[in-house]
């Protein structure tokens, strides 16, 4: 059960790596029935993971420290990845006759924020698989000792996402945090301190997921519903106007977002041309949304739209989950946090919203209207829905068997060019930019487009 977020809260408890090999091992041969019962996964292919296999081999060796940047499009991405460590490295290293050392696994970053909303479950079982949290709207020193002493003496790799958070689209990859370079950096900085003599290096793990043709009937009617949602009243779509009609509601949602706003809070309304594109109408909603949430806590509105939704997050746990001991605080003090918790919350929800509705484009679909990109698009747009009515976490709507694609890029080293970065900090800011977009280049690399 996940906590309430609408009183006041005793601190976040740390929640450090406590590996359990047992929990691991039933997780693993779980794993088959997680992929296909829960989240609809009937085929799994491959590609390239010899790459991962001979890195991983060199890191059960001791001689290299890997980092392992994943694509993170869904919230289903665990379960994919546990089942990469379960079954699909495994077999393809009994394939190469290279042994692997039993499990073949790697502690991951996880935010904090996660288990507020997935359940006090994930507080017992992430620590137990080797998960390391961090809060992603401050600096987090805890979180960030913590991935450095595991990439310098654990026993396992690491997994992060370097996107930082889902998108919601498998053939699209979103904006890199320059964290996974740096955290490279500094570990390859520990070692030399250390007199270690391992290499440091990322390789890229691409998940992709693909809906089949057979998806259309279930695309059409979530088509359909959506459109009730918000009131707009037309037969079932057609394959000719299946296109337009999305694009349509993309519109329609937005422009009926942005007149709220304006209309209930005309302290951050902004003005929206008609003639504008869905992209540019995007923008300034959300740009809406997030200055009624930021005003709140009095933060301003600067950054990223992601580093602004993070700080809003960071704020509102902050003022939510602040007190020691709750039991030892009076009457007074405990009403009156519980306001600013439910105020927080709200702030929140608005955050939520504009999180939601970032990842709906206009050209993701139109540059390749396959199945899976429309269906990808519409639990989008659904999820807004979800947010807007505060239904609880749960199930999304299902639309047919997907496969899930697995695939391994080329390692990206990182010891060499230590020398460079450690010349001055101008290199070294450079040095992480640059991998930073060598490492998006290679998670593009791995998307297959997906079958019309």
């Amino acid at each position: 059960m996940s906590p309430s977020l609408d009183r006041l809260q005793n601190t976040l408890p740390p929640l450090p790596p406590n590996f359990d090999p047992k929990v691991l091992w039933f997780m693993h041969i779980t794993s088959s029935y997680w992929l296909k019962y829960k989240n609809h996964i009937s085929h799994v292919e491959e590609h390239h993971l010899e790459r991962m296999v001979r890195i991983h081999h060199l890191a059960d060796q001791g001689k290299v420290r890997c980092l392992y940047a994943f694509r993170h499009p869904t919230t289903d991405d665990h379960f994919s990845l546990l089942h990469l460590f379960a079954k699909s490295l495994p077999a393809q290293a009994r394939r190469m006759g290279i042994p692997l050392q039993s499990p073949a696994h790697a502690f991951f970053v996880y935010d904090r924020g996660i288990p507020l909303w997935a359940g006090g479950i994930v507080n017992w079982l992430f620590p137990r698989v080797g998960g390391i949290p961090v809060y992603r709207g401050k600096a987090d020193r805890q979180g960030m000792k913590a991935m450095r002493e595991h990439l310098l003496n654990g026993n396992f790799p690491l997994a992060i996402a370097p996107e930082g958070g889902t998108n919601g689209q498998s053939e699209a990859v979103a904006n890199l945090e320059p964290g996974v370079v740096q955290l490279g950096f500094w570990t390859a900085e520990d070692l030399q301190k250390a007199g270690r003599g391992e290499s440091v290096v990322i390789l890229p793990i691409g998940i992709q997921y693909e809906y089949p043709s057979q998806s259309w009937g279930p695309i059409d009617r979530l088509l359909l519903a959506l459109e009730r949602d918000c009131g707009i009243d037309k037969p079932p779509p057609t394959p000719n106007d299946r296109y337009q009609r999305l694009y349509d509601l993309g519109i329609f949602l937005l422009d009926w977002v942005a007149n709220h706003y304006q209309k209930f809070y005309p302290a951050y309304a902004q003005a929206i041309d008609p003639h504008a594109n869905l992209p540019q109408r995007l923008e300034t909603v959300i740009a809406m949304i997030l200055a009624k949430a930021e005003a709140h806590f009095q933060i301003t509105g600067k950054g990223t739209t992601v580093d602004r939704c993070r700080r809003i997050e960071q704020a509102t746990w902050d003022q939510i989950f602040r007190v020691e001991d709750i039991r030892k605080i009076s009457a007074l003090e405990k009403g009156f946090g519980d306001q600013l918790a439910r105020e927080a919350s709200a702030s929140l929800w608005h955050m939520r919203i504009a999180e939601s509705i970032l990842p709906i484009t206009g050209d993701y679909v139109g540059q390749h209207p396959s199945p899976s990109r429309f269906a990808e698009m519409l639990l989008l747009i659904w999820r807004v829905m979800a947010r807007v009515q505060c239904l609880p976490f749960g199930k999304t709507p299902y639309l047919g068997q997907r496969k899930l694609i697995l695939s391994a890029g080329e390692p990206i080293a990182i010891s060499p060019h230590l020398p460079t970065y450690q010349a001055n900090r101008h290199n070294a800011k450079d040095l992480v930019q640059k991998l930073t977009n060598e490492l998006h280049s290679a998670l593009r690399s791995l998307i297959r487009p997906s079958p019309m």
